[in-house]
């Protein structure tokens, strides 16, 4: 960023602030990315690197790697935090500690379900089909929303129901093949 859009103490002294969703904004998205890369590298994560993303073109929907866009997004927020913290009469409508909890959702439930806020069941972090269904069947659980953990409250989200003798999925998720290449991709419509 350039020295006139970076976020300085001087800037923010006797002021009110209010950080708004990195939104819709491809660019911001890559910057994230790229910010997430190594971080998600040493957590193992899905992950591309900085010059991946680089080369990444706009791809309406694309839903790419969002552990790594939230560690690029945290670690921003994280940066953030140190330089609001250290301005004085600075008052912040949402702090950016606050905002990395809301975009990780079993943080937040943690949180919210600690603080005693109705919330409902969650069958803990599941990685595949199989785990999930082994979780609905140990809870007997037959209906659930499976959601990303990282990002916009409904991107992603699928509701599923595992019955006796069929299983119904219903998602604004849609798999997009390119040859071998396969990605999710978020649309408006719903699709069984």
């Amino acid at each position: 960023m350039s020295d006139r859009r970076q976020l300085s103490v001087e800037r923010l002294e006797n002021s009110l602030l209010r950080i708004e969703s990195p939104g819709k904004n491809f660019e911001v998205d890559k910057l994230l990315l790229a910010k997430g890369a190594l971080l998600a590298q040493s957590e193992n994560a899905p992950h591309l690197t900085a010059e991946e993303v680089v080369r990444l073109q706009v791809e309406r929907g694309l839903i790419l790697n969002p552990r790594q866009w939230y560690l690029g997004f945290r670690q921003t927020l994280r940066e953030w935090s140190t330089v609001i913290d250290s301005a004085k009469n600075l008052k912040v409508m949402n702090h950016p500690d606050d905002i990395a909890v809301m975009f990780d959702k079993r943080s937040c439930h943690e949180l919210m379900r600690g603080a005693g806020i109705s919330v409902p069941q969650s069958l803990g972090r599941v990685r595949s089909y199989e785990e999930l269904l082994a979780r609905m069947k140990e809870t007997e659980t037959d209906r659930v929303f499976v959601k990303l953990a990282h990002g916009s409250s409904a991107a992603g989200v699928v509701a599923f129901h595992c019955g006796r003798e069929r299983q119904r999925a219903i998602t604004t998720v849609e798999l997009v093949r390119a040859g071998t290449d396969v990605r999710l991709s978020s649309r408006q419509r719903v699709s069984n």
